[in-house]
C-alpha cells in the first residue's frame, strides 16, 4: 500500500498535530495557560508586568499589533490580490507591519526581562529575527513597486 517515503509526509502531520495537542493539554493541566486562549507569551509577560507596572502597556501593545497581523493574514487569505488589489495590499501590510512591530515589541521586552528571565543571547536571537523581517518586508515593498511600475 505504503511504498518508499510515501508514509513521510502522513508520519509527519500526524506527529505535528499529536505535539500540539499533548502540549496543550499539558499546558492547560499544569494551569500555565488558560484553556480559552492559550497564549504563553502574553500570559508571561503579563505576570511579570504585576511586579513591573512599565511592561503592562508594551505587552498590551504587543498583543494589538499581533492581532493586526492576524486581521492582516486573514485578509490577505481571503481576497485575491486579481479581484480586490487595493483590500489585498492593505491586509499584506497590516501582516508585515503588524508582524514587524509585533516582533520589535517582544524583543524590547526580552531585554527588560533579562537576565531573570531569559538570556542576552535569546535578546540578540529576537532583534536579529526582527532586522531580518525589515529587511525582507522592504524587498518585498521594493520589489512590488518595481512590478507595479512595469506593468
Amino acid at each position: 500500500m505504503c511504498k518508499g517515503l510515501s508514509i513521510f509526509p502522513i508520519a509527519l502531520v500526524s506527529l505535528s498535530v499529536l505535539t500540539f495537542i499533548f502540549t496543550y493539554v499539558l499546558a492547560v493541566y499544569h494551569d500555565h495557560v488558560s484553556a480559552f486562549f492559550p497564549y504563553i507569551r502574553y500570559k508571561f509577560v503579563r505576570v511579570i508586568s504585576e511586579e513591573e507596572g512599565n511592561l503592562k502597556c508594551n505587552n498590551n501593545t504587543a498583543l494589538l499589533f499581533g492581532a493586526l497581523s492576524s486581521i492582516g493574514l486573514a485578509i490577505v487569505a481571503n481576497v485575491q490580490e486579481t479581484a480586490i488589489y487595493g483590500l489585498h495590499m492593505t491586509g499584506a501590510a497590516l501582516t508585515l507591519g503588524g508582524g514587524i512591530l509585533y516582533m520589535l515589541i517582544q524583543s524590547r521586552l526580552s531585554y527588560k526581562i533579562s537576565p531573570m528571565y531569559n538570556t542576552k543571547f535569546i535578546c540578540h536571537v529576537r532583534v536579529f529575527i526582527a532586522v531580518q523581517c525589515i529587511i525582507y518586508a522592504g524587498l518585498c515593498i521594493l520589489c512590488q513597486i518595481i512590478q507595479y511600475q512595469n506593468d
